[in-house]
């Protein structure tokens, strides 16, 4: 094969994958001569897991979940990579578990476990690690040079692309990769006032910068409960010299202010904080299930029902999609609960049973029985009403919001395999790759479009890429120390008065409810967008027409317009064949992208990066070149 040049413009978590798909496929084709660009002004691989990270921010992965290699699950890759996954690693590295109990350190501590959360900037010095151990092993038809600047545009230049760096110097490549991770974006126009003055501002990390103004005493809301928000109530008590105390006796952990904290309101759309991560059952296997209802063929099927009747193949989510999740979802609890309560035995008879009046339309019957025996279970409801839509008083919401909390701790103490509830939200999980068939491109309505993107997304994260349990302990404990309130109840309206201040008040309460602080933070670490982003490179190919945003009728969903491909679409129609997007700027048209890459349930990082790289090394693609060698 002939030569190519590729460029990976941001080497975070998402470049890593797209180099190492480069250079397994380099070792095994003839390659004359591969010459790779990286373009990345921090660490490599870091992303936003960088060094300077206090230890109290942690991963919401267990850290043995996470593994950069992953050959071995590709079926066609010949003498696989194999290599230490972050725990192993860090054990190697000697790191141990702190007595604080998220701390990590050299030769102190105890051993860390399978199921721990440790502090991102140790998953940053993995990645690093990473692609040190990936230059070594480049093979000799590899030249990878790292550019220490940030991208600032991209050009076409004689059917090839010129990537244009902050400092002025040009990078010509056939192929771009665009793996830009979290760029910010700027403030909406009904909020640019706000945040200028300060009274309403964007968490950014290092969380210091946003918060290090925020003295004792202030009142600061906190928009957001999801782990953004975890992230800010953090640093705001944890990172304030607050400490969490397990009595001698055991029992629930209690707050320890202080007294440098502020008064902490916390508040979202849903109402609802994030469900909790299952505690670790060691490294027992999860049980596994074969999908009988949210299949590929039953959707195909939906799909030609609909393209008979109106047609057009493409779904809603409400009535086609969600009712077959709902059901699969509904067996699983079923099942489980039966396997937990009286054995395998059961389990397997009530499971044909269930399957077998869904297929004859006696469904809901055969439910109403087994909720007689284990329990009325309706995930649709907790899903996407964890919160009554009105209420009395705040003190009944606070009274609900205490019951989810302790119920969380609850369930996610039983374990992965021991809550037949987390075993049926697991589904989520197991079957993303389904729910991405059903709703990644062209695959909903447009209404569907805009129903998945602003309302599904966030309730799927919600329940299943929650922290780990015992946020919901320190949850509790703040409340109790009077440091944080909870007061306002689901999508709360908020007012600038003129006096700088900000009044927040209730929309679900019979009896309404108003505070007035002196600042809020919107803790919702959003997608990046096209057509208001923060970045210099991003808003050079949006004003060139060469990106455009995803949307629907004119609304912008996040991300950018790509085609099946992986190429940006160009506001003529076009698809732009010498560069592809993957990771946070793909999500929108394309469902799920923000997550660590790892085997198993986050393996598709390395399959989509596996497809484009293999679109590009083909025999007879490129002209013919120099040899290079490594560097």
């Amino acid at each position: 094969m002939t030569s190519a040049s590729i460029g990976i413009v941001g080497c975070g978590p998402w470049g890593l994958c797209v180099l190492e798909r480069i250079l397994s496929r380099a070792r095994r084709i003839d390659v004359g001569g591969l010459r790779i660009h990286i373009i990345e002004p921090g660490e490599p691989g870091m992303g936003v897991h960088f060094r300077g990270l206090p230890d109290y921010l942690l991963l919401n992965t267990k850290c043995s979940q996470v593994s950069m290699f992953v050959e071995d699950e590709f079926g066609d890759i010949p003498d696989p990579v194999t290599g230490p996954s972050l725990l192993e690693w860090a054990r190697e590295q000697g790191y141990r578990m702190s007595r604080d109990g998220f701390g990590v350190s050299i030769g102190e501590g105890r051993e860390l476990s399978p199921g721990d959360f440790v502090p991102r900037r140790l998953l940053g010095e993995y990645m690093n690690w990473y692609y040190s151990r990936l230059l070594r092993d480049a093979p000799g038809n590899v030249t990878i040079t790292h550019h220490r600047e940030p991208a600032v545009d991209v050009e076409t230049a004689d059917a090839r692309e010129r990537i244009l760096l902050h400092g002025g110097d040009e990078v010509c490549v056939d192929y771009a990769f665009l793996t830009t991770g979290h760029t910010s974006n700027r403030p909406r126009p009904e909020r640019a006032g706000a945040a200028d003055d300060r009274t309403r501002f964007t968490v950014e990390y290092p969380l210091t910068a946003c918060l290090g103004d925020i003295e004792s005493g202030t009142k600061i809301g906190i928009e957001g409960f999801g782990l953004s928000a975890i992230d800010v109530l953090t640093e705001l008590t944890v990172g304030r010299g607050g400490r969490y105390v397990l009595p001698e006796q055991g029992g629930r952990r209690t707050y320890l202010p202080s007294g440098r904290e502020p008064s902490i309101y916390m508040f979202s759309r849903s109402g609802a904080p994030y469900c909790a991560l299952p505690v670790s059952t060691g490294n027992a296997p999860r049980v596994t299930r074969q999908a009988e209802f949210f299949t590929v063929e039953q959707i195909d099927a939906l799909r030609q029902v609909r393209q008979c009747r109106t047609g057009d193949a493409r779904l809603d989510l409400f009535t086609d999609v969600l009712p077959l999740l709902w059901d699969e979802m509904k067996l699983v609890f079923y099942e489980s609960s039966a396997r937990l309560s009286a054995g395998e035995k059961s389990a397997r008879a009530l499971r044909n049973r269930l399957v077998q009046s869904w297929h004859s339309g006696d469904y809901e019957a055969e439910l109403l029985r087994a909720a007689r025996d284990y329990g009325e279970f309706d995930p649709e409801s907790f899903v996407l009403r964890p919160v009554p839509p009105t209420m009395p008083d705040s003190d009944t919401y606070q009274h609900r919001i205490r019951a989810l909390l302790e119920d969380e701790l609850v369930e996610a103490g039983k374990g992965e395999n021991a809550s037949a509830r987390k075993c049926a939200l697991e589904l989520f999980r197991v079957l993303r790759n389904t729910l991405r068939y059903a709703v990644d491109f062209e695959g909903l309505i447009p209404a569907a479009r805009v129903d998945f993107r602003r309302r599904m997304a966030s309730a799927i994260n919600r329940v299943i890429v929650g922290p780990p349990a015992a946020r919901c302990e320190e949850l509790l404990a703040l409340l109790d120390a009077g440091i944080l309130h909870i007061p306002f109840g689901p999508a709360p309206s908020l007012e600038t008065p003129g006096d700088g201040k900000i009044e927040v008040r209730s929309t679900a309460f019979a009896v309404p409810h108003a505070v007035t602080l002196d600042t809020v933070c919107h803790a919702y670490l959003g997608h990046p967008s096209v057509d208001r982003s923060g970045s210099r490179l991003l808003t050079n190919l949006y004003r060139r027409g060469r990106l455009q945003p995803f949307g629907v009728d004119g609304e912008s969903l996040g991300g950018a317009m790509l085609d099946r491909d992986f190429h940006p679409v160009d506001t003529s129609g076009s698809a732009q064949s010498r560069i592809f997007v993957l990771g946070q700027l793909a999500e929108g048209i394309r469902y799920f992208n923000h997550y660590i890459p790892s085997p198993q349930s986050r393996f598709q990082a390395f399959r989509d990066a596996d497809a484009c790289v293999r679109a590009i090394l083909q025999p007879g693609k490129h002209a013919a070149a120099t040899p290079a060698t490594v560097v």
